[in-house]
């Protein structure tokens, strides 16, 4: 008999996962991202697949939380010059697509 695979032996190759935020490190960062967008007239989109702290971040500084349609939507009609996407790649994309006056 032959074993493929191991997982008492196996190496897996992936790199160990980050330390979680602390508190206060969180609320440091919350602060600083809701000054970026200000200082850089953006707006943040967030699809319902982010993590809850991102969508709460999302809505609390004028943002949305939608589906990738929703968000690219959201984006065109916001009066903001900058769309960060919260999201996987292909969301950013379509968002692009239909607004192509802003930076994203």
């Amino acid at each position: 008999m032959s074993v493929m695979f191991d997982p008492d032996t196996a190496i897996y190759p992936f790199p160990p996962k980050p330390t979680p935020l602390s508190i206060d490190e969180k609320a440091y960062y919350r602060e600083k991202i809701k000054r970026l967008l200000k200082e850089r007239n953006a707006v943040m989109v967030a699809h319902y697949y982010t993590d809850p702290e991102i969508q709460q971040l999302a809505e609390e500084t004028g943002g949305c939380i939608s589906d990738s349609l929703e968000m690219a939507r959201f984006g065109a009609k916001h009066p903001a010059s900058t769309l960060l996407v919260a999201g996987v790649r292909f969301m950013g994309e379509t968002a692009k697509f239909s607004v192509r006056k802003k930076q994203f």
